[in-house]
């Protein structure tokens, strides 16, 4: 098999359990065609968005680091700025309010409707991120996804 090996792969998806790597070897030892890229009339594509919350509410609630040594040293840098309230996630901006941390799911209607929905004036995609900053949401690509945003607007 080419690349890293198959628990590394499912480390990579989100997937760990304490037993990965020998089960993934015997698997793979035990089953001929795992080697074999497998047909494509074989494959079904399940979409799945990652949530970028996911290590930092792990951490918040229950400790849980990344089993990567520099990932844990990342969240653990990085997680200073974080706080749990109740089940929701908030990070503390540099001037001190908080920011509700937004879900990959819930990206895309909020910028819609700041940028054209009711009280939208189809603004600039810097100006967009600071009025997301302003009403108090945060995620990592923000800056990046307004502006694409704004690009993609045929209104614009």
């Amino acid at each position: 098999m080419e690349g890293p090996p198959l628990y590394r792969r499912m480390q990579r998806v989100g997937y760990y359990w304490p037993t990965m790597s020998s089960d993934c070897a015997d698997m793979q030892y035990a089953c001929s065609r795992c080697s074999e890229p497998p047909d494509v009339n074989d494959c079904h594509f399940v979409g799945s968005v990652g949530d970028w919350r996911r290590p930092y509410i792990e951490y918040l609630k229950n400790g849980v680091l990344p089993t990567n040594h520099q990932d844990a040293r990342n969240l653990k840098r990085k997680v200073q700025r974080f706080f749990m309230k109740g089940n929701e996630l908030f990070r503390t901006s540099f001037a001190r309010t908080p920011l509700k941390c937004v879900s990959p799911a819930d990206v895309t209607p909020l910028l819609e409707e700041l940028h054209g929905g009711t009280n939208g004036a189809h603004e600039g995609g810097l100006k967009l991120y600071k009025k997301l900053l302003d009403l108090g949401y945060y995620w990592p690509t923000m800056e990046v996804d307004a502006t694409s945003n704004v690009r993609r607007c045929h209104l614009c």
